[in-house]
């Protein structure tokens, strides 16, 4: 019998609940596209009416006057990774939240404050860096994250094929590049059920490798091929 999973509705937003330095003091006219808004009182005093959906997903927690005394990076390269974070662990309407937030995955309470992300993260070393949880198990937090490549993350997935060879740990795309053979011919070792051992010891045959289909192989000496004489449509060797 299949399990049901159940995934259990925000709480309500109501009056006097608290987002970051947002407070909910009273009921907005909903937006021309019919989302409903709040009327909010920043920590400074200032007010504002703020969409609800925002309000969930976090990505509004203060007016604009403190978010520039706070950080001042709202359109730097950190900003865009860290929204796009919260949305995927805490907004359901967001498409990657059954693979976040569905899962469990979460983001500490410290780091909903950008300011307090940035200093833990440091500067994005550059626009192909983003967010990297090393225990993808666990949710977002400084002991857990840090910048990487799409490369570098590639080999950190879930579904990676791990193997141990003089008690060293790596993944298939790993070993591939330590000991020259093929990701392919690694995995469909794996799937053969072979010994980690035997996978990353045995050479590949290259003369039957698919990577050489197609190609000219050199390492199989071909017959001397003797031209057929004049007036012979074959060559000798065709009439043996």
């Amino acid at each position: 019998m299949p399990i049901l999973e159940f995934t259990l509705p925000p709480l309500p937003v109501q009056v006097g609940h608290v987002y970051g330095r947002w407070t909910i003091i009273a009921t907005a006219p909903s937006s021309s596209a019919g989302n409903p808004r709040w009327m909010c009182r920043c920590e400074c005093g200032r007010e504002k009416s703020v969409q609800q959906s925002t309000l969930r997903a976090k990505t509004s927690t203060q007016c604009v006057s403190c978010g520039k005394k706070t950080h001042g990076l709202r359109f730097s390269p950190e900003h865009k990774p860290w929204v796009s974070m919260l949305q995927r662990c805490e907004n359901p309407n967001h498409v990657a939240y059954p693979d976040y937030g569905g899962r469990g995955i979460t983001v500490c309470e410290r780091w909903h404050d950008f300011a307090a992300f940035y200093e833990d993260m440091g500067p994005r070393p550059s626009m192909k860096h983003s967010i990297e949880r090393a225990d993808y198990s666990l949710g977002y937090f400084k002991e857990n994250c840090r910048w990487a490549t799409d490369l570098e993350q590639g080999r950190n997935k879930r579904n990676n094929v791990l193997l141990t060879l003089n008690g060293i740990t790596k993944c298939a795309s790993e070993w591939a590049e330590v000991t020259g053979l093929t990701y392919g011919g690694i995995v469909s070792r794996k799937k053969l059920g072979w010994s980690d051992e035997r996978i990353l010891t045995t050479p590949i045959d290259l003369r039957f490798s698919h990577s050489t289909a197609g190609k000219k192989r050199t390492s199989v000496a071909e017959p001397e091929r003797r031209p057929a004489p004049r007036g012979l449509l074959f060559s000798p060797d065709d009439y043996e």
